[in-house]
């Protein structure tokens, strides 16, 4: 950042890795908004990133600097990986990773969900479903108080549909059905 290696987790950066190490229950962005709220450091911008890939704009690697100008300069409000297309459904996909079971009773649950605490979001959800274009790896960067937003947004309904699923008996990636769903909803 700034020009200087990087080399260990700061004040201003973080790594969570996705093995599980401090809330088992909670997705890896549960546990950085779990994070940041309890150091509360007034970081202006917050973002996930995957540890094998980078953001890129015009072929070059986004340091912190480039990150701001395009947040601040350009005006955006977030920075996202690059959109992929999938030969099949968003829907489809989740259930040939995680199997069918697991996935219905999640879009199940997830809709019931949202139509008791965010009935307007039910007919995007499906439709996002339907589709074939995501931004894979929840990779983002934006200010602080639109990821506030974006969670208290997410966990309204995510929470309450991951408990009525019985996850006890899943394997491998069908543990993480409420993730792929969660990152299908940036």
């Amino acid at each position: 950042a700034n020009g200087e290696v990087v080399e260990k987790p700061s004040g201003d950066r973080a790594v969570i890795f996705q093995q599980y190490p401090f809330f088992p229950w909670l997705t890896v962005l549960q546990n950085v908004t779990f994070g940041l709220e309890m150091t509360n450091k007034g970081n202006k911008y917050v973002g996930l990133s995957h540890y094998r890939r980078y953001f890129e704009n015009c072929g070059h690697k986004l340091d912190r600097i480039g990150v701001e100008d395009l947040l601040v300069a350009d005006g955006y409000d977030i920075i996202l990986s690059r959109k992929t297309e999938l030969p099949w459904s968003l829907e489809e996909n989740i259930s040939r990773t995680v199997g069918k079971e697991y996935s219905d009773a999640m879009k199940d649950s997830l809709i019931k969900a949202m139509k008791k605490r965010r009935p307007k979001s039910v007919e995007t959800f499906r439709k996002v479903l339907a589709g074939n274009r995501l931004y894979i790896c929840n990779m983002f960067v934006t200010r602080r108080e639109i990821l506030d937003q974006y969670c208290k947004w997410l966990f309204s309904f995510l929470l309450e549909a991951t408990d009525k699923v019985d996850f006890s008996q899943a394997a491998g990636y069908a543990k993480r059905t409420a993730g792929y769903y969660g990152e299908v909803l940036l």
